[in-house]
């Protein structure tokens, strides 16, 4: 099992509302090396600037045919630009954070900058996030 942060444009996609909504959600995969089983933990960009969801694979390699979350994405034509041959995987919430860890609280423990792409964070980073979420 791998643990990821990656990060969520709430200006792109109405992640929350998703996960409000659903039991998953599909997210693309990108270039990444995931598997069922990783835990990802998603950090939101500005302006909240916060990791709140931590989330499980639950399948990946999955076709772009997922179209019943359209009304997620703020804007449709930048969906289906950016992720026209995109693989998608299948994520759940196994916890939410009342209060998300915020950036600061990353940055003093071992976060170097905002994630701009999916990463692994480094063992003492990994360690204190894991121990927010209890």
């Amino acid at each position: 099992m791998t643990s990821w942060i990656m990060p969520a444009n709430p200006n792109a996609y109405k992640f929350e509302q998703a996960f409000s909504d659903n039991k998953y959600i599909h997210w693309h995969q990108c270039r990444n090396k995931y598997a069922v089983g990783d835990i990802i933990y998603i950090y939101e960009s500005k302006p909240h600037q916060f990791i709140q969801f931590k989330c499980l694979v639950e399948a990946i390699d999955l076709p772009n045919v997922i179209e019943n979350e359209d009304q997620y994405w703020h804007d449709i034509a930048l969906k289906k630009k950016v992720l026209e041959d995109t693989k998608y995987m299948r994520i759940s919430i196994l916890h939410t954070l009342e209060q998300g860890i915020s950036f600061e609280e990353l940055k003093a423990n071992g976060l170097k900058s905002a994630p701009q792409g999916a990463m692994k964070p480094q063992d003492g980073l990994k360690q204190y996030i894991e121990s927010c979420f209890g």
